[in-house]
């Protein structure tokens, strides 16, 4: 008799609702954190070629280029 009076009301949550939002906010800050460690992968590799190729330009040419920290 409550869980129909229950269901009647106007606000009433089922826990499934609450387990599937659950579950969905959980995969979204998983994929969240996931995406986050790729791009610092894909920033560091691109960071090390860049800096990488700099050191081949300036040792090719044999140009003293100062830099401002």
């Amino acid at each position: 008799m409550l869980k129909k009076w229950m269901r009647n009301k106007m606000g009433y949550v089922s826990i499934e609702t609450v387990i599937v939002a659950g579950l969905v906010i959980a995969l979204g800050a998983f994929s969240m954190q996931e995406f986050y460690a790729t791009a610092q992968g894909v920033v560091k590799v691109s960071m090390d070629k860049l800096d990488l190729n700099e050191m081949e330009f300036h040792f090719h040419t044999g140009d003293v280029v100062e830099v401002e920290l």
